[in-house]
């Protein structure tokens, strides 16, 4: 009977687990996407700020590069085993499928509306994230 395949090869060092719990690698993802659905809720005043950019788009690339990062981390907690590479776009998914959620969820409020360029937007900030990572390894 063959031995069974190793996931990782041989020649790759595992990858170091990460210190500290869930409160200290997965906790803070939760919370940041939560903050994001706080702050596209209705009655929450948007900043009006002229930097020659769209505003709202610059507050999305920002808000949705630190959840692909804090979701990159929970990833690497919860499935020490993986290797980085896939997890940090996975992490661009799950920071895409927040996005995508946050405009659903301003489809129902009476005072925001949904938008595909925001979701567009969020995916930036989040392939800047992952793009960061690569190259900071």
């Amino acid at each position: 009977m063959p031995s069974p395949v190793p996931l990782v090869p041989s020649s790759v060092p595992p990858e170091p687990v990460l210190q500290g719990g869930f409160v200290r690698n997965v906790l803070p993802a939760l919370v940041w996407a939560i903050a994001i659905f706080i702050g596209g809720s209705s009655g929450v005043p948007q900043p009006r700020i002229d930097l020659g950019l769209p505003a709202d788009k610059v507050n999305h690339v920002v808000a949705f590069l630190g959840l692909q990062l804090l979701s990159y981390r929970a990833l690497r907690y919860a499935l020490p085993a993986r290797r980085r590479a896939p997890l940090r776009w996975l992490a661009v998914l799950v920071a895409v499928l927040v996005g995508i959620a946050l405009e659903l969820y301003q489809l129902g409020l009476p005072d925001r509306s949904a938008d595909v360029a925001d979701v567009m937007a969020d995916s930036v900030g989040a392939l800047v994230g992952a793009v960061a990572l690569t190259f900071l390894r």
